[in-house]
């Protein structure tokens, strides 16, 4: 390792920034201690067979060809120290996080449809089917009537789906952090009642008052574990019994590793090379993210779905996943064209409230 033989207890210390391979000349135990930790120095590499139409036939570790790939990503990566405070050395707290999100939403800079993004793309979406249908499939619906049901919108943002819900259901109230939204809303969709939350809850909504309680491109951008669990109590509070939940958020089966960087040909070999986004995971807590609303999301991947489904299950019954391949739609929503997007698919939660379990 850099061109030295190191033997039994020799310390190796690597600056930040440093780039090398290991070698291992005889079978080793090596203990390796960081500190701070580094993004993105870490990075999953993709070896496939390209003589045979690019199947994934063969992975190889020969040391000449992982000295080249290691190569690769040392002229790849860039350095930068990850944390929980800020320039002065101060802590990060939820409130922190909540005051960053109201400031960006608040903004009156930006439009309320610039706020949602892909605005007409968003309106041509079929959600109704996702949200209404397990599977998306209309033989199955949620609910055999909604025309004596209550629903909420948690993070309606504008009423865009409060408007379009009002078609399927008695009524429909809504709930969003920012007042300016909320305002927005209420011009547009009068007839139902708007909520303020805290960032954290759902505002002062009535309790065991609503048969429904979903989100669309809401959830997800909420980059806190603590957060949302939060927020689901409180929709569990707000829920009549027997009360359901669909929530969307953003899935790749291969999140956190979501953005190529590069490819290349080594031999006979194609390369690809991933990096972790700039995304928390699903049961991080960034409070020091300084962006929000697709800036600085919350992903889920193909390993977390078994320990989403468990932990819902604490606190929820019938717990169910479901999806749709938001790709297949990008570009053929009647000419509607969205911008490419790190997710895959849209997942669908669908959870009821259960009296005999307590949130905890």
């Amino acid at each position: 390792m850099f061109e030295k033989e190191w033997v039994e207890e020799d310390i190796i210390v690597m600056e930040p920034g440093d780039i090398s391979s290991i070698e291992a000349l005889e079978t080793s135990r090596i203990v390796m201690m960081t500190l701070p930790g580094i993004k993105n120095d870490k990075v999953y590499v993709d070896l496939q067979d390209v003589t045979e139409g690019g199947q994934n036939l063969q992975r190889i570790y020969d040391a000449e060809s992982v000295r080249k790939i290691l190569n690769i990503m040392g002229r790849l990566l860039e350095f930068s120290y990850l944390g929980t405070k800020d320039g002065d050395g101060i802590e990060k707290t939820e409130q922190d996080y909540i005051q960053m999100q109201k400031q960006a939403y608040e903004n009156p800079e930006v439009s309320p449809e610039d706020i949602v993004g892909q605005y007409e793309w968003h309106e041509e979406y079929p959600y109704e089917t996702f949200l209404l249908y397990k599977n998306g499939d209309i033989r199955k619906p949620i609910f055999e009537n909604t025309k004596d049901k209550a629903a909420l919108d948690f993070a309606c943002g504008p009423g865009r789906m409060v408007k379009r819900m009002m078609k399927v259901f008695q009524k429909v109230d809504g709930c969003d952090i920012s007042s300016r939204l909320i305002q927005e809303a209420k011009e547009r969709v009068p007839e139902a009642d708007f909520y303020v939350t805290n960032g954290n809850d759902l505002g002062d909504v009535p309790l065991n008052h609503y048969d429904y309680i979903y989100c669309t491109i809401s959830m997800q951008h909420i980059a806190s574990y603590q957060i949302r669990q939060c927020i689901l109590k409180n929709m569990n509070q707000a829920l009549k019994k027997g009360g359901k939940i669909v929530l969307q958020m953003a899935y790749n089966p291969a999140f956190p590793y979501v953005k190529e960087r590069e490819q290349y040909l080594i031999n006979d070999k194609q390369v690809r090379i991933y990096e972790k986004d700039d995304m928390a995971d699903y049961f991080g807590n960034d409070f020091d993210a300084k962006k929000t609303n697709g800036l600085h999301d919350v992903g889920i991947g193909e390993n977390d779905l078994p320990k989403i489904k468990e932990d819902f299950s604490r606190n929820f019954s019938n717990v169910t996943v479901w999806f749709s391949n938001v790709r297949n739609y990008y570009n053929n929503l009647n000419g509607r064209k969205h911008s490419e997007y790190w997710a895959t698919d849209w997942v669908y939660i669908y959870a009821e409230k259960s009296e005999s379990i307590s949130f905890n």
